[in-house]
């Protein structure tokens, strides 16, 4: 919604590391690197929030826990 705000930008997040995957059978083998938060929800349909990443680094490994 407001993309344009942190477009190009460096920024600094905090959350959960993950990877998302598409839902599209062309994309499956991509693994789209996020930082998310978890937010209020009910009935099993948590909502969430966060970054879609394009860094030059190594990503940190995922925590299982």
């Amino acid at each position: 919604m407001n993309f344009n705000d942190y477009k190009d930008k460096t920024i600094v997040v905090e959350g959960a590391f993950n990877y998302a995957q598409s839902d599209d059978p062309k994309l499956k083998d991509l693994k789209i690197p996020l930082v998310y938060r978890l937010g209020p929800g009910c009935c099993t349909n948590d909502t969430w929030a966060g970054f879609l990443l394009e860094y030059d680094g190594v990503f940190p490994p995922i925590d299982p826990g």
